[in-house]
């Protein structure tokens, strides 16, 4: 069945090195890892759901898939409805974006 509405997830990242480790990766990229919590919106709202705190796993991050173009907003109190706020076109392909301890997401249509 095709996504219907905003789904996200809610993980860490990483450069590719093993957390813990002595590993040095030379050419880093950002990479989820270890995806936490993840929640489907049929309709615009705001997620139950909220950023992890940081870990020895990795920083925060948030990875957006959509359905249709969507204005977003995130942090303690996001409001999609008014500035600061950003764009999404699915179009281009799911996002993910580094977030803060206990963000939340608030979503609606373009």
């Amino acid at each position: 069945m095709a996504l219907s509405g905003v789904h996200i997830a809610w993980s860490y990242c990483t450069t590719g090195a093993v957390p813990g480790s002595n590993q040095v990766n030379k050419n880093p990229a950002t990479l989820p890892y270890k995806t936490v919590s993840s929640e489907t919106m049929a309709s615009a709202a705001t997620s139950t759901s909220s950023a992890p705190a940081p870990s020895s796993d990795g920083r925060p991050l948030l990875s957006i898939a959509s359905s249709a173009a969507i204005f977003y907003a995130v942090g303690a109190s996001p409001n999609a409805s008014a500035s600061p706020r950003r764009y999404f076109d699915p179009t281009n392909g799911p996002i993910d974006i580094y977030v803060d301890s206990g963000d939340k997401f608030a979503w609606i249509a373009a």
